[in-house]
């Protein structure tokens, strides 16, 4: 017996031995994993004291461990949250607790962690409650960005609704999930989430065809259509563009619908305008061709050929003026048939029996010199008069001297040359321009061995005696260019070639 006995005992001592290695090994393996893992360890005694925190909790809170041993757990929370922990520690010490909590944790630098919580009653080896045990995860960055897409979203939600545009978002099974205060105002309805598009849209209990969210879903492309709104009678432009999350699944289609009635509307007024519009043409040019036969068969211009617009309203004007005596006046570019409308003009008049003299010679002022004295007596009188002037004497030598220049530019030149002389003139007595007195006469021709000047020669004199008729005024309505014919910078071109300066 006694064998048996010391045997029984030398076994449970070793049994007991091998359990206490047991719980030793796994104390140790919890210790280790507390002591490593990422997340924060707090236990608490019954009444709330703190009985064992980790590294990381120290990392977190900033608190070293000697700092928190001892204290109450309600030093580390803020006051708004102490009541209610209190009231939690109760219930743990009967027995209950609720096993997730999310609170703040101040730390020791005056900031606040967000750290979700997992809780568990301890226990020792008679079942009484002997603390809590707390694993807890540092959410605060979590929480900040769901605070900043809250704020995201309800920013969104403000400018979505704000839009003229109506915003619906459809789920796979087309029914409503969100829309912005625009869609709201189209529909009757008090709550458009939940029901189906096409109810809303159309009254329907089936999609519409050619529904842009239905090829949305299927094909993953933007569509767009028109359609017209039977409940209010609008037209919309819906534009449904397909949703995915992360693996490329289309879970949503966000559709936009804009009121297009006026635009419809102004489309269907400018398509009636322009069956107008080309009814109206195809008139006029039916007019317009029987006018045209009309003209070409009434006017007898044999000579005159061609049915275009602008030389039809040429006959015209031409059958208006050959019934009147008035002076016609034919301008026109060379080489455009001015003789021909003259000719028209004599054909369809009173005087069409009588000789048709056809554009006549006009001589140039150097071969009518005895025409000079008249001409300076009217143009004097009538710019002086214009000026407010008294200029009515011209002195012999003045005439002389007008009627020894060659006057290229004939009569007009004469006239410019006269208005700078009546300006010139300090009284009543006409006093040429200084140039024009300095130019070369006529009197003392210098002729060259074969009897001809050359070409550069000829050139050089007649561009000297329009600076010298104009007082060296080369641009401007008086200068030398206007006399000329010649642009300004052309003029100085052939100046400088020709070696023509003010002093020469």
């Amino acid at each position: 017996m006694i064998v048996i006995m010391s045997a029984y005992m030398v076994g449970e001592v070793v049994r007991a031995s091998a359990l206490s290695r047991e719980v030793a090994a796994n104390e140790r393996r919890w210790r280790s994993l507390m002591e490593n893992v990422s997340l924060l360890a707090i236990g608490l005694e019954p009444q709330g004291q703190i009985s064992y925190v980790n590294p990381y909790f120290e990392k977190v809170s900033g608190y070293a461990a000697a700092e928190a041993l001892g204290n109450p757990i309600t030093k580390f929370m803020p006051a708004e949250e102490r009541e209610d922990l209190l009231q939690r520690l109760q219930s743990a010490r009967e027995g209950h607790i609720r096993p997730h909590s999310t609170r703040l944790l101040l730390t020791k630098d005056g900031s606040q962690k967000h750290i979700s919580w997992f809780h568990v009653i301890e226990r020792d080896s008679s079942k009484q409650i002997s603390g809590i045990l707390s694993i807890g995860e540092d959410v605060t960055e979590l929480k900040q960005a769901q605070r900043e897409l809250a704020d995201e979203k309800a920013n969104m939600d403000v400018i979505l609704s704000s839009l003229n545009t109506g915003l619906a978002l459809l789920d796979t099974e087309l029914n409503v999930v969100w829309v912005n205060e625009m869609t709201r105002k189209a529909f009757p309805w008090d709550d458009l989430v939940g029901k189906k598009c096409y109810m809303l849209a159309a009254n329907r209990t089936e999609p519409c065809e050619w529904c842009g969210a239905v090829e949305a879903f299927a094909d993953g492309r933007v569509h767009e259509t028109e359609r017209l709104n039977s409940l209010n009678n609008r037209w919309y432009q819906i534009v449904s563009v397909p949703i995915k999350d992360e693996s490329g699944r289309i879970i949503h289609v966000l559709e936009s619908s804009t009121d297009i009635t006026d635009r419809k509307q102004t489309e269907a007024a400018r398509d009636n305008a322009i069956r107008e519009l080309e009814s109206l043409k195809t008139k006029l040019e039916e007019e317009n061709i029987y006018l045209r036969k009309e003209l070409q068969s009434q006017s007898g211009f044999d000579e005159i050929v061609g049915e275009s617009n602008s030389l039809l309203y040429v006959l015209t004007r031409v059958k208006q003026v050959a019934e009147t005596d008035a002076t016609v006046l034919i301008q026109g570019e060379t080489g455009v048939g001015k003789e021909l409308v003259a000719r028209a003009i004599h054909q369809s008049s009173r005087r069409a029996e009588k000789p048709f003299i056809k554009p006549i010679t006009v001589p140039p002022l150097r071969s009518r010199l005895e025409d000079i004295p008249l001409l300076v007596q009217y143009f004097v009188t009538q710019i002086a008069s214009r000026m407010g002037k008294k200029v009515d004497q011209v002195p012999p030598h003045v005439m002389v001297r007008l009627q020894e220049y060659d006057w290229p530019g004939n009569v007009r030149e004469l006239r410019n040359v006269l208005e700078q002389a009546v300006i010139h003139s300090p009284d009543r007595i006409l006093q040429l321009p200084k140039g024009f007195a300095a130019s070369p006469s006529r009197a003392a021709p210098t002729n060259p061995p074969n009897g001809f000047e050359s070409l550069e020669t000829v050139e050089k004199e007649h561009i000297l005696k329009a600076l010298e008729a104009t007082g060296w005024r080369i641009s401007g309505p008086k200068g030398a260019a206007t006399v000329l014919g010649i642009n300004p910078s052309t003029l100085r071109f052939r100046m400088k070639k020709l070696g023509i300066r003010k002093n020469h």
